[in-house]
């Protein structure tokens, strides 16, 4: 469940710090992710309100790790 006070800054943080240490282009991440190269260059760049779980599922495996560690910053 995305909180009701969504943390887009912590997202687009740790997005790009995951994508980086991976050395992957945000082309890379939109094709592993199965979405387009835009949603993933609008979610680091804090234009996405709320995002659908689905999406930020997609996104975290994609840069190999979980959506809990990229929505909230740890795992639960």
């Amino acid at each position: 469940m995305i909180p009701r006070q969504f943390d887009a800054h912590g997202l687009a943080v740790r997005m790009k710090q995951r994508r980086e240490l991976l050395g992957y282009s945000l082309f890379e991440v939109a094709d592993n992710a199965e979405i387009s190269y835009c949603h993933v260059n609008n979610l680091e760049m804090e234009r996405v309100i709320s995002p659908g779980i689905e999406t930020l599922i997609r996104v975290a495996y994609a840069l190999g790790t979980t959506p809990e560690w990229l929505i909230f910053g740890r795992d639960i």
